[in-house]
C-alpha cells in the first residue's frame, strides 16, 4: 500500500469533481444565459473523468498525513456512486419542466455531494468522515428544496432536522472513542481497545451506541427511518431514486470499517444489536410497504427493507458477505434508479391541469344536452354567469392549475350552507333535474370529483368526502393510476414490470443473484436463522410489487389525460435510460459473473 505524508493522488477523484464545480460556478456568473444542459453536459464529463480516475488506482493509497485511504472498498463505493451520479444527471438533458434542472447552482451543489461523499468512503479517520458527511449532507438538502413543490421545502427540512441529529449523534460518538482510546483512526481505536481490554468500557459502549444511532439515521434503518416516506415524496423520484442508492453506499462503506472492526476485537453485544436492527428493518419495512396505496411511498418503504438485506451481510462479517454487499448494492441499484425513473416519467403536467378541469366539466354538462334537460344546461350557464356560489365553484376549479384533483362534498361548497341551497333552486328548474344531488346529475353535480382515475359522485353538503377522494388529492402516484398500463402505453408497463420483479427477487432478474449470494453467505458462515428470515422477507415482499403489475396488466385502462399526456411527452434521453436499465435487469445473468469477479477482487485487496 503507497504511503506518503502528502500523495495528492489519494483526493485526485474529489479535486476533480470539486474543480469542475468552481469552474461551473464561475462561468454561471458571467454566462447567465447559458442552456441547463450545457451544465448538466459539464457535470456528466466531470463525473466520467473521475470514474476513470477511480478505476484506473491498482492498489490502496493513503495521503494527507495518512487521513485519506482509497483501498479497495472506497474504490468500489465510489464507482457506484459515481456510476449512479451519471445516470441521475442524464435524466436531466430531458427535463424540460423540471425546475431545479434549470440553474447552474443546481449541478454545482450536486458535485459537491459527491465530494463530501466520497471523502467520507476514502477514509478511516471519524473527523474526516464527519466533514465529508456534513459536506454531502448539506448540499443534498438543498437540492431537495429546490423541488418546484410545495412539500419540497418541507421534506428538506424534515431531511435536514433528521441529518443534523444523526451528524450529532456521529460527533459524540467519535468524541467518546477519542476519550476512550485516544485516536480517531478506526484502525486504531480497535487495536487499542483490544491491547487494553476495553471491550466492556462504558465509554466505549457509548461511542458503539451513538454510532448506531447516527448510521441508523443516514441508512433510514428501523426505528430511524420516519423520516424516508416523506423525503421521498418531498423530493422528484429521480431524486429519491438517487438518495436510495448513493448516500447509502457511503453510509454503509463506513458502517463496514467502524462495526466490523470492533466485532473483530470481541464487542459481542454489537453484534446482536446490529442482528436485531437488520431484521426489524427488513421485516416492518415490508408490512408498511404492504399498506402503501401510493407506489412511490411503496418504493421508499422497500428502500428501507433493502437497507435491512445489506446490513445483514455487516452482521455476517466475513470476505463473501462483504463482497456480496457490493454486488447486492449494484445491482439493486440498477433496478431502483430504473424504478424511480419510471415513476419519474409519469409526473403529473400540472401547468395542463386546469384545461383538463374545465374539458372535464364541459362533456360532464354535455352528457346532459338532449331533451327537457336543455332547461338544465341554460340554467347551469346563469348560474355560472349570475350566481355567486357557481362563481365560487369556478375558482375551485382554478385550483386545478396548481395540479390539485377537484374537491368533492362540503370541500368544493363548504363557504356557506346558502351556496348549496341556491345552487339546489337554481339546477331544480325542471321535473327531469329534480334535485341537484340526485342520479340523474352524476356527471355535473357540484360535489363530483374529477381526478385522474375517473368522476366519483359526492352528495353537496356530505360531512366526510370517500376516503379515497382524500388519498387521490394528498398521493401522485396511487396504484389505480396505472390501471390497463399495458394497453395504453405497453413500452413503459414492460419497463416497470421488470423493474418490479428485479427488486422482488424474481430469477433471473437483478437483485435476485444479489439476494442468492447474500443468502449463501449467511449459510456458509453459519447464519441459518438469519437467511431464513430474510428468505421469507422476500416472499413477503414480492405481494407488493406484484400489486403494480397486477393492476397495469389485468385492470382496464382507466381514462387519464394527465398519465395520458406525461407519458406521451416523454423525452428521448429519459426513456433511452428507462430502458438501459431494464435492458440491465434482464442481462444480469450474462454480467453477474464479471461482476462477482471484479467486487471480489476490491473487497481482497481492502483486507475485509
Amino acid at each position: 500500500m503507497q504511503n506518503n505524508l502528502l500523495n495528492l493522488a489519494s483526493i485526485a477523484p474529489m479535486a476533480i469533481l470539486g474543480g469542475f464545480a468552481l469552474l461551473m460556478l464561475a462561468v454561471s456568473l458571467f454566462a447567465r444565459t447559458l442552456s441547463y444542459k450545457f451544465y448538466a453536459v459539464i457535470t456528466i464529463l466531470a463525473l466520467a473523468l473521475g470514474f476513470g480516475l477511480v478505476f484506473g488506482y491498482n492498489s490502496g493509497i493513503r495521503g494527507l498525513f495518512d487521513v485519506m485511504l482509497v483501498d479497495g472498498i472506497a474504490t468500489l463505493s465510489m464507482l457506484i456512486m459515481l456510476a449512479g451520479s451519471i445516470f441521475f444527471i442524464f435524466l436531466s438533458l430531458g427535463a424540460r419542466s423540471a425546475h431545479e434542472y434549470h440553474t447552474a447552482e443546481f449541478f454545482v451543489l450536486f458535485l459537491f455531494v459527491l465530494v463530501g461523499y466520497e471523502f467520507m468512503v476514502a477514509s478511516e479517520s471519524l473527523m474526516m468522515i464527519l466533514v465529508g458527511l456534513e459536506t454531502g449532507s448539506l448540499a443534498l438538502y438543498t437540492l431537495i428544496a429546490l423541488h418546484n413543490r410545495a412539500r419540497s421545502v418541507e421534506a428538506a427540512l424534515k431531511y435536514f432536522i433528521m441529518g443534523a441529529l444523526g451528524s450529532g449523534f456521529f460527533a459524540f460518538g467519535a468524541a467518546m472513542f477519542f476519550l476512550s482510546t485516544g485516536s480517531m483512526e478506526i484502525s486504531n481505536i480497535a487495536q487499542i481497545a483490544k491491547s487494553s481490554n476495553l471491550q466492556t468500557n462504558v465509554l466505549l459502549f457509548a461511542a458503539c451506541s451513538f454510532m448506531i444511532v447516527s448510521i441508523g439515521f443516514k441508512l433510514s434503518l428501523i426505528p430511524f427511518h420516519t423520516w424516508t416516506p416523506d423525503v421521498y415524496e418531498g423530493a422528484s423520484s429521480a431524486m429519491a431514486g438517487f438518495l436510495s442508492v448513493v448516500p447509502k453506499i457511503a453510509g454503509f462503506v463506513v458502517a463496514i470499517r467502524l462495526f466490523e472492526a470492533l466485532q473483530s476485537i470481541g464487542v459481542q453485544w454489537l453484534n446482536i444489536v446490529l442482528y436485531a436492527v437488520a431484521v426489524l428493518t427488513m421485516s416492518l419495512a415490508n408490512l408498511m410497504a404492504l399498506v402503501q396505496r401510493d407506489v412511490k411511498r411503496m418504493l421508499a418503504f422497500s428502500s428501507v427493507s433493502h437497507a435491512g438485506f445489506v446490513l445483514c451481510a455487516i452482521v455476517i462479517g466475513s470476505t463473501q458477505a462483504n463482497a456480496a454487499l457490493f454486488t447486492y448494492w449494484i445491482l439493486y441499484a440498477v433496478a431502483n434508479l430504473g424504478a424511480f425513473a419510471f415513476i419519474w416519467c409519469v409526473r403529473q403536467r400540472r401547468a395542463r391541469s386546469l384545461n383538463l378541469k374545465f374539458k372535464t366539466q364541459s362533456i360532464a354538462l354535455n352528457l346532459n344536452a338532449n331533451g327537457e334537460e336543455g332547461n338544465f344546461i341554460s340554467n347551469a350557464k346563469l348560474s355560472f354567469s349570475q350566481n355567486h356560489e357557481l362563481a365560487d365553484l369556478a375558482n375551485e376549479l382554478n385550483l386545478g392549475a396548481n395540479g390539485q384533483n377537484l374537491a368533492c362534498g362540503e370541500r368544493s361548497f363548504k363557504a356557506s350552507e346558502r351556496s348549496f341551497k341556491a345552487s339546489e333552486q337554481n339546477f331544480k328548474a325542471g321535473e327531469q333535474n329534480s334535485k341537484a344531488s340526485g342520479p340523474n346529475l352524476k356527471a355535473i353535480e357540484p360535489g363530483a370529483e374529477a381526478s385522474l382515475f375517473g368522476t366519483k359522485t359526492c352528495e353537496p353538503g356530505a360531512e366526510i368526502c370517500e376516503q379515497s377522494s382524500k388519498f387521490a388529492a394528498r398521493f401522485e402516484h396511487p396504484f389505480e393510476k396505472f390501471d390497463g398500463l399495458i394497453r395504453t402505453h405497453p413500452l413503459f408497463a414492460l419497463c416497470a414490470a421488470i423493474f418490479m420483479l428485479s427488486l422482488a427477487g424474481i430469477p433471473p432478474f437483478s437483485v435476485f443473484w444479489g439476494k442468492m449470494y447474500l443468502l449463501s453467505a449467511a449459510v456458509n458462515s453459519g447464519y441459518f436463522a438469519l437467511a431464513v428470515i430474510m428468505a421469507v422477507n422476500s416472499a413477503l415482499a414480492l405481494y407488493y410489487y406484484l400489486r403494480l403489475i397486477v393492476r397495469m396488466f389485468l385492470h382496464e385502462p382507466r381514462e387519464n389525460a394527465e398519465l395520458d399526456g406525461s407519458l406521451s411527452a416523454v423525452s428521448v434521453q429519459i426513456k433511452f435510460a428507462v430502458v438501459l436499465a431494464s435492458v440491465a435487469c434482464v442481462l444480469a445473468p450474462f454480467l453477474v459473473k464479471f461482476l462477482t469477479g471484479a467486487v471480489n477482487n476490491f473487497v481482497f485487496l481492502s483486507g475485509y
